[in-house]
Parts: C-alpha cells; structure tokens; sequence
C-alpha cells in the first residue's frame, strides 16, 4: 500500500502537517487526507485564523453537512467567547446536521448564556427526534397506564449476586462541568424532564460509565409522589462521541406505589421501555431504603445495588456486581441436526 511519509506509525498528529498543508486539503485541492481528518488536525493548530477557518466551513452552505458538523464540535473544543459567538451567531441553521453540531457544541460549553440558548430551540430540536423507533413515553407512563407495556417485576426474577464472582461498582459525585454538559444535552431529548444539577452520580461498571441525574421534581417534593402513584425518579445517561460529543438516556428510573404499605416499586427502562433494572424502597417517614437489582434475562449480569434516599439527598451503602453475564442465548439446532 502506498503511504505517505506524513503518515507512518498508528497515529496521525497535526503536528505532522503545517498549517497551510490542512488548509489546502479543507480549502484547496489536495487530497492527501480526508477533509474530516484534515478539519479536525487543522482544529488543533494554534494560529491568529483559526477560528475564521472553522467559521468559514461551518457557514458555508457549499460544504457536506458531516463537515460543517465537525466545525461546530471543533469551535466548542476551542471553548472560547469568540468561538462561542460564532456558534450562537449559527443558531437557526437550516440543515438539521449542522444545526445538532452547533448546539451539542454549545451544551457542550455548557455556560448559562448557551443553555438558556438551547432551552428557547427546545420545540425546532424535538422535530430532529428518530421517528424509526418510538421512544419510552414518560406522558403515557405518568398518565396512561394502558397504553405503557412495563411490567414491575416481583422477587422471584431478579438475579442474586454471587459474592465471590463480583467486583465493586465505582460510584462518585460527577462534575459539575460534565453534569452541565449532560443535562443541556439531554434537554434536548426529553423536554418532560427537567433534570437537577445537584445529586448527580457517575457510575463505572464493567467498562461502561453512566451518570445519573435525578428528576428535579422528585427532590423539590421529597417522598410525598412516590408513596402517591408513579414517577420518573431520573435517568442513567451514557455520553456517545463517534459522531459528536452527545449524551443519550440509557435507562428511565420509574416507580410506582407498591403493593405492600410504605413500599414502592422501582425499575429501569431502556428508552424503548424494556424493563433491565428493578427492585423495591421501604419508606418510612422522610427515608427510603432502596434495593435494585437486575432482572433475570438473556444476556443479564447480576448487579446489588443499596442506599438511601432522604431529604431529597442520595446516598449509597454498597453497589457490587458480577462480570460474567448469565443465561446466554444459545442458537437452537436447525431442525434434523
């Protein structure tokens, strides 16, 4: 294969190229690398027109959507009040690409200027939604239990830990940086929620990272909706970086008064609803003695997970969970093998 001298080794650096060869591949005519590839080195370099380039790409209607898209996430890695300006001066972009890259890039900047910005897009971003598959309704759980296909599972189908296969779940307070991020991201996504900046954990566990927020509903009303009926306690989000630096619901925590006094229900969701999580609280008085676990499925690893909720104030006694996934789905012998 024919290689570049610029290209040996498994990583490419932007400082392997000058300023004016990542300018000629994204404004000329070269094509020794990709215009993403040379965009994105190109946005590393520091020199007096950085800012102009990216600007240029981001507003030129001449240029791929994917491109213009890369530009925003670049201006918003800069993270300057100039780089800043220009993604607040693109806000009512046409192309709904570009239009997601220019408001990630300002959640992800995540000041009070750019979120109250995306807060006033909320309705022209719920149009950019997937139609391919519905999401999780959190109207229809809170208000139409008939039409919402969620079973509460009982005891008897939730995973047991095996202590001496499990390992330490990490859970710590999140940033106040990376929950600013997350909430403005996901506003965007879940307008019936309005998600609270206090309380938040991240939570690391066979590789994966979540954080969780808590519905700010739920702390401004303490325990009094959950003895009451149901409610979206809050969510578990995973943040995606392939495309654009962006944060999407992994699971809804819902519950449900129980069956049992002084006990309420709680499971996770996918965002297509389907139930992975769940487990029960006892409440009494002010405090909420929570257990969740996982739900005995193909695929499951068993996790244990125990605190307390009072006050409007989380806090965890122990979080453990096994590695190995149980009960793998095994591919059934064609018919007269």
């Amino acid at each position: 294969m024919k290689q570049n001298g610029h290209l040996g080794g498994d990583a490419i650096s932007s400082e392997n190229f000058t300023v004016d060869e990542l300018r000629d591949v994204v404004f000329g005519d070269s094509d020794r690398l990709s215009k993403s590839l040379a965009l994105s080195l190109l946005a590393q370099k520091a020199y007096p027109n950085r800012i102009d380039d990216l600007q240029q790409v981001l507003q030129s209607n001449a240029e791929a959507a994917k491109i213009r898209h890369s530009a925003a996430i670049a201006l918003s890695r800069i993270g300057t009040n100039e780089a800043q300006q220009v993604l607040l001066s693109n806000i009512d972009v046409e192309n709904n690409l570009v239009l997601r890259g220019v408001l990630d890039g300002l959640a992800q900047i995540g000041n009070e200027e750019t979120l109250q910005v995306i807060a006033a897009r909320r309705q022209r971003l719920s149009s950019l939604r997937s139609a391919v598959q519905p999401e999780f309704s959190i109207n229809n759980f809170m208000q139409d239990a008939d039409r919402l296909d969620i079973v509460f599972p009982s005891t008897e189908q939730l995973l047991n830990v095996d202590v001496s296969q499990a390992e330490t779940i990490a859970l710590e307070t999140a940033t106040p940086a990376t929950t600013r991020a997350a909430i403005a991201s996901l506003s965007r996504r879940n307008l019936a929620l309005d998600l609270a900046r206090e309380q938040a954990f991240s939570i690391r566990c066979s590789g994966q990272t979540l954080l969780l927020l808590l519905n700010q509903a739920g702390l401004n009303q303490r325990l009094q909706p959950f003895r009451q009926g149901r409610t979206v306690f809050g969510v578990l989000a995973m943040e995606y970086t392939l495309e654009a630096e962006t944060w999407e619901v992994k699971y809804y925590i819902l519950t449900q008064s129980g069956s049992v006094r002084d006990q309420v229900d709680v499971v996770l969701v996918t965002s297509k609803g389907s139930p992975v999580f769940a487990g029960t609280a006892d409440v009494r008085g002010s405090r909420a003695e929570f257990t969740i676990r996982a739900i005995e499925r193909p695929g499951a690893a068993a996790v244990n997970i125990e605190g307390i909720y009072e006050a409007g104030s989380l806090q965890f006694s122990q979080a453990f969970g096994e590695r190995r996934r149980r009960n793998q789905r095994v591919p059934s012998p064609r018919q007269g093998e």
